[in-house]
């Protein structure tokens, strides 16, 4: 890059320019690194010096256990010639020790002899009234070290019980009957309604394949009230369950037809240009296009009768259940599609009003949270050996439900 003249100019004549010094700024600056002080240096010391400490507690407790671990060599005390002004020591005589009997055959005076009469009396003076043993080891010990070891071995025998005692010793198993518990459960669960329809003829299959199309089975749920008596591993509840079930109703059709209408049969004209109309009934094409949504309704009451088993009991409780529940009510709602291509309400003889029996079946969950409250939970299965539509409807209408319940238990007593 080339500079120009005046460049050259600018740079001579500033170039020996002194700069102003801001002399807030510099010590502003130096004040930010006299802040700044490297705390991270103090962990790594700190941490040397805890290492440090350590290792010279374990050198040291090393070394301690070395020395305590050598075996001191036991020396015959040499009789000494000097006296004492306090202690006299005699030298120890050389007759043999004699052993020690058995506690059990030691008469308590004898074992009284044997201990010190005196308590602030000092070995030495114990050493010089006991006669020492000819073995060097013995030998080598004092008195006073000679009986804490005689004690040791002192241990009394257990006391067992006589004969007679052990005969009348027998342990007899309490065998206690639990009362059953009685609770009251509130349930509530999803349901899975399996639809199933069935046409009697072959006549029927047309109509059957519009009823398929044109409804869909939506959301069911169930809930109940029930009370239960519960022993060790059986219950029994009973209650009241409501079951609802609902279902879509769609269908869009197109109709044609021939229908006489009123409309303009002719047009006439006159030499002047004047025209007259004739109008008078004609036939004429008609298409009809509707469609329509409906929501049926399905209502079961009934009175269920459930007997249960428990299998396990860690780490949940678990129980298999089977009974049968009496419907003795069936109540719908809505409307169908009729075997004219109408439609058709449900409460006009389609469904019957009552099922009877039914079959149950599930497995069941438990935990206590409380002593008093217990939560359930598990899947179940019921059959219907009965087709919901009635005897004079022309297709049958058949239903499995699955379901998985959750239920509170309140223990009452």
């Amino acid at each position: 890059m080339k500079l120009t003249d005046l460049e050259r100019q600018m740079r001579a004549q500033l170039q020996d320019h002194p700069t102003a010094l801001d002399t807030a700024a510099f010590l502003e600056r130096l004040r930010r690194r006299k802040r700044r002080r490297r705390w991270w240096l103090l962990f790594p010391l700190l941490a040397l010096g805890l290492l440090s400490l350590l290792g010279t507690r374990l050198l040291l407790q090393s070394s301690s256990i070395g020395k305590a671990s050598k075996p001191e060599a036991h020396r015959s005390p040499e009789p000494s010639t000097k006296s004492s002004p306090t202690t006299a020591l005699a030298p120890l005589p050389t007759a043999p020790l004699r052993p020690l009997p058995h506690p059990a055959a030691r008469s308590p005076r004898t074992r009284s002899q044997s201990l010190p009469t005196t308590k602030h009396q000092r070995p030495s003076t114990l050493a010089a009234t006991t006669p020492p043993t000819s073995d060097v080891s013995r030998s080598a010990l004092p008195i006073g070290k000679l009986l804490p070891l005689a004690r040791a071995k002192r241990r009394p025998l257990p006391l067992l019980p006589q004969p007679d005692e052990r005969e009348t010793l027998k342990i007899t198993p309490v065998t206690r009957r639990t009362a059953p518990r009685f609770f009251l459960q509130v349930e509530a669960g999803l349901v899975h309604a399996q639809r199933q329809l069935t046409a009697p003829d072959a006549e029927s299959q047309v109509y059957l394949d519009l009823r398929q199309r044109s409804e869909t089975p939506l959301e069911a749920w169930q809930i109940g009230l029930m009370g239960r008596w519960q022993w060790t591993r059986w219950h029994f509840r009973w209650g009241l369950s409501y079951t609802r079930a609902t279902e879509r109703f769609q269908y869009a059709f197109q109709q044609r037809s021939i229908e006489p209408i009123s409309g303009v049969r002719e047009i006439l004209l006159a030499p002047n240009g004047d025209s007259l109309r004739v109008t008078d009934e004609v036939l004429a094409t008609i298409t009809r296009r509707s469609q329509r949504r409906v929501y049926n309704h399905l209502e079961l009451f009934d009175l269920p009768f459930i007997l249960g088993y428990r299998i396990s009991s860690y780490p949940l409780d678990l129980r298999v259940e089977a009974g049968v529940l009496l419907n003795w009510r069936l109540r719908t709602s809505g409307e169908i599609l009729a075997p004219d291509l109408g439609y058709q309400p449900l409460d006009e003889g389609i469904f019957r009003s009552q099922l009877g029996w039914t079959y149950y079946s599930g497995l069941q969950l438990s935990y206590q949270m409380t002593p008093h409250l217990i939560v359930d939970t598990g899947p179940s299965m019921r059959i219907f050996p009965q087709h919901f539509s009635d005897h004079a409807a022309p297709l049958r209408q058949s239903y499995w439900h699955w379901n998985w319940q959750l239920s509170l238990r309140f223990a009452l007593y």
